[in-house]
């Protein structure tokens, strides 16, 4: 079933695959942004937000779903047996409430779950026929998707309303309802049109946290990593029962740093642009953590190459060429499959 699964979905759907990731989309969508501002051309991104969607997703719009792409029927009838008469009860301390019936959404916890939802929400994307987009190279790129966070790219922002009202109309047919408020759009482009859905405005952003990186209409990577470092010394508050305890041996704490520390100031680095500044300044960030792991102070004027020795923990600035690197080589080895 996975691999049928997988077949069936296009590649503007990157959640709960194997070999994709939110980095493809972040930098797919970092790429059409930079290529339209260098080339003056006019851009408008819609950043969808549903309203629960794993809980409200109709059973019949998973199972239609999955007779789309010719999924055996027997697996079909044994999911249905699994889904139909589902009955669940809220425990709090001492008291249960009765049983009440589960009659849509996904199951939590279930392996095949995230796989069921991409299905259904493909049908929706399929229905829709999306026909504003952007041509790259002879092929329209329309929207990028991981599971329900969705982003929609078009020319104008007259398009970009037509396919948002679109959309939720098929939507709201098999479930699933768009959050009005949260969900925006941003262009640029100077545009005194309104983009509302069902007659309900919706706002317009000059930025959007999109996959976890922060979307701009401009160079980001000097404000992305700012906020890479504040995420990294957020962790690093978090973890400072064992950073800043002087019985801790150092290898404990350096596994620790590795570990967490340094994936959460480096996501997404992939995707930026990297300049002896930004270098600079994710260096400097490091250092100061170093030398709280180690107990020291800029006072003690301890070299940055002993502390470095003393700490070992992984560069960041070769962390980052490093994912870069393994990155390109495996869009390359795909390319070529």
């Amino acid at each position: 079933m996975e691999r049928i699964l997988d077949e069936n979905q296009p590649r503007e759907q990157a959640g709960f695959r194997k070999g994709y990731s939110t980095t493809d989309h972040i930098h797919t969508l970092n790429q059409v942004i930079k290529k339209s501002n260098e080339y003056n051309l006019p851009l408008c991104v819609g950043f969808i937000d549903y309203e629960k969607t794993f809980d409200s997703v109709e059973h019949f719009a998973i199972f239609d779903a999955l007779r789309q792409i010719n999924i055996n029927e027997k697996y079909i009838n044994i999911l249905e047996n699994i889904y139909q008469n589902a009955t669940a009860k809220v425990h709090i301390d001492n008291m249960e409430s009765e049983l009440f019936p589960i009659k849509r959404g996904v199951r939590q916890g279930d392996p095949i779950s995230p796989k069921l939802f991409t299905a259904a929400i493909e049908m929706i994307f399929r229905k829709a026929e999306l026909k504003h987009g952007l041509n790259i190279d002879g092929e329209t790129l329309t929207n990028l998707r991981f599971a329900d966070d969705v982003a929609l790219v078009t020319e104008d922002t007259k398009s970009m309303e037509e396919q948002l009202n679109n959309l939720n109309k098929i939507s709201l047919e098999s479930g699933l309802k768009m959050h009005k408020y949260k969900t925006k759009y941003m262009v640029n482009f100077e545009s005194h049109e309104n983009i509302q859905i069902d007659k309900e405005k919706i706002e317009e952003v000059p930025n959007y946290k999109y996959l976890g990186q922060t979307t701009y209409l401009k160079e980001t990577t000097k404000e992305e990593v700012t906020c890479r470092i504040r995420a990294g010394w957020n962790c690093f508050g978090k973890n400072r029962e064992i950073f800043l305890d002087d019985k801790m041996p150092i290898s404990l704490k350096r596994q620790v740093y590795d570990q967490c520390i340094l994936p959460t100031m480096t996501y997404g680095c992939q995707t930026w642009s990297m300049t002896k500044a930004v270098g600079q300044k994710l260096r400097v960030a490091q250092r100061a953590m170093e030398r709280k792991m180690l107990g020291l102070k800029l006072t003690d004027k301890i070299s940055c190459k002993e502390i470095r020795n003393k700490a070992q923990v992984s560069d960041i600035a070769q962390y980052n060429s490093k994912t870069k690197m393994e990155m390109g080589r495996t869009r390359g080895e795909t390319t070529r499959q």
